[in-house]
């Protein structure tokens, strides 16, 4: 047996006298290189630009570290199961994956309350803030909730896209009626990051079925557009856009002031 987890063949690859022996049944989960070592540059991302958050505040934790540091927990989590498990009825897979679940879930949950803490800040309306709170606590519930009975990948990323579109309508906000020069420029970058978060984590819902699923594994892929699964597939691709929205989005907010030095407006510009 090769060292290779799972080698794509079809006719084609038959007809060129790819050994079929290669092909290993004992795998159903997501093993490649590509997958878990992007995992861990995600990762390695993410505490970096939240140490850089860290020392720029002189050791302030806002919202923004926290929210790196929990997608690099989240996602170090997800690099391990993808290294090491190779069912998906695997009772450590299943754990790791639920983990790691929680993690970007409460990720979510810090974003989606930095964005309402923006507009609390820079919005001298008395509704806003107890509308933060119900959604902070209705989040929170959905997300242990959630993580506690399923590992499904697609309510996660719902989750995650309804967050994201949110703070993109804050930022859009922003851009018409607040800032102004580098101001516009920095919360249309952070719009770019979020955009390209979304974009990532389609990639990952469009083309889980053919690249990464039970069926696609037995099949031998034989759906999947990418044209070497077993070295980089679509967990790989969303994993590295993705971690291009994130930088994006979490070194222009750096370059903004923290959420103290949004500025109120009047409420007839709301």
């Amino acid at each position: 047996m090769s060292h290779v987890s799972r080698i794509l063949y079809d006719n084609e690859f038959i007809n060129a006298g790819c050994p079929i022996e290669d092909f290993d049944p004992n795998t159903s989960f997501d093993t490649t290189v590509g997958t878990y070592l992007t995992n861990y540059v995600m990762t390695l991302t993410c505490i970096y630009v939240a140490m850089q958050y860290f020392r720029k505040e002189n050791g302030r934790k806002g919202h923004m570290f926290y929210f790196l540091i929990l997608m690099a927990v989240s996602f170090g989590i997800a690099g391990v199961n993808h290294q090491f498990s190779r069912r998906k009825d695997d009772i450590r897979k299943v754990w790791l994956e639920r983990i790691a679940f929680f993690f970007v879930a409460a990720a979510n949950v810090v974003l989606l309350d930095f964005g309402m803490k923006i507009i609390e800040s820079i919005v001298t309306l008395t509704w806003i803030q107890t509308i933060r709170l119900v959604l902070s606590i209705a989040l929170s519930a959905i997300t242990i909730g959630f993580t506690l009975v399923t590992t499904n990948t697609v309510v996660i990323g719902v989750m995650a896209l309804l967050v994201y579109t949110i703070m993109i309508a804050v930022y859009s906000w922003l851009l018409c009626k607040v800032d102004r020069g580098t101001g516009r420029l920095l919360n249309g970058l952070k719009i770019a990051g979020l955009i390209t978060m979304i974009c990532g984590s389609l990639i990952q819902l469009m083309f889980m079925e053919s690249c990464d699923s039970e069926t696609a594994y037995k099949s031998c892929f034989s759906t999947c557009p990418f044209p070497y699964p077993t070295v980089f597939n679509s967990n790989g691709l969303f994993h590295v856009v993705f971690n291009v929205g994130v930088l994006v989005f979490a070194v222009s907010e750096g370059q903004m002031a923290e959420e103290s030095q949004y500025q109120p407006v009047p409420e007839a510009m709301v």
